[in-house]
């Protein structure tokens, strides 16, 4: 009996689009919200350009998830988020902050005994905030340890700032997307997006 030894697949050279039809209808077949749908119009079925041209930290992780990007990608991008809104803590408090080390210590080892850790974070991170900006904060950094609730990360992050200075959300939006398109790159997309075909 002979085994065949299995061929590694191939890179292109170029990046294909995330997908041969319009990159908002795939969004709109995803569920994405109308605003990102009408944003994605402007580029055509280049998925790649709108990933690395999107100022929207809450939409990267939203469509990283849909899209099937790794769990744990999608979780570290999240605490790198949630990471951001801890200014907004009390500097006395360290529980938000230790959620967050957790859930990265699970990302860099998804152990059970990591996981736990991340469960008994958690929830010793919440009813730690005293304004609406620290809560926001908390709520970021419980939300990042789960891909399904990832999102929130980013989301929170910018309420955070936003309890803070409303002037300011914008600016946390765009800090998470670069912080996601660093963690997971379009390649990681891509490359996600062809299996979940």
């Amino acid at each position: 009996m002979t085994t065949s030894t299995p061929v590694p697949p191939t890179v292109p050279d170029q990046p294909k689009p995330l997908t041969k039809r319009r990159f908002d209808v795939l969004l709109r077949t995803l569920g994405a919200c109308p605003e990102a749908v009408e944003w994605s119009k402007q580029f055509g079925n280049d998925g790649v350009a709108a990933w690395n041209q999107c100022e929207r930290g809450d939409w990267l992780l939203w469509a990283a998830v849909r899209i099937g990007v790794d769990r744990w990608l999608v979780v570290r991008a999240a605490a790198r988020c949630a990471e951001t809104a801890l200014q907004y803590v009390p500097a006395d408090e360290e529980r938000p902050r230790q959620c967050i080390e957790a859930v990265l210590a699970w990302c860099d080892d998804p152990s059970d005994q990591n996981l736990e850790r991340v469960g008994q974070a958690r929830r010793a991170a919440y009813g730690t905030y005293d304004t609406d900006a620290a809560a926001y904060a908390v709520y970021a950094a419980t939300y990042a340890a789960d891909a399904a609730y990832a999102v929130y990360a980013a989301t929170y992050a910018a309420d955070a700032a936003d309890a803070a200075d409303a002037a300011t959300r914008r600016e946390a939006l765009k800090c998470c997307a670069e912080i996601v398109q660093q963690t997971i790159s379009v390649d990681v997309v891509l490359a996600a997006a062809e299996v979940s075909r």
